[in-house]
């Protein structure tokens, strides 16, 4: 018998996730450095993606907010300077 896939929702709706996509894709575009990056432009091609997924209805689960919240965490580091980071 196959095996079923478990859906993880998130704790976010599909409408705040977008939201925070709209907030990850503006703060990169502000943050010359960021922008020109590869790690920059790579995240920001997969937020654009994720972005029209939901969109057009996709499930926001719990993976998709993970992925969010590690991005915001990794782009904040070219926000904060190292020595005032905990």
């Amino acid at each position: 018998m196959p095996k079923t896939k478990v859906r993880v929702h998130a704790a976010l709706t599909n409408d705040q996730g977008i939201l925070l996509i709209n907030e990850l894709i503006e703060t990169i575009d502000q943050i010359p450095n960021l922008a020109k990056s590869f790690f920059g432009s790579d995240v920001r091609e997969h937020l654009v993606s994720m972005r029209a997924r939901l969109k057009d209805g996709a499930f926001f689960s719990r993976p998709m907010e993970v992925a969010l919240e590690n991005w915001g965490k990794a782009i904040s580091k070219w926000i904060i300077p190292p020595k005032e980071r905990q």
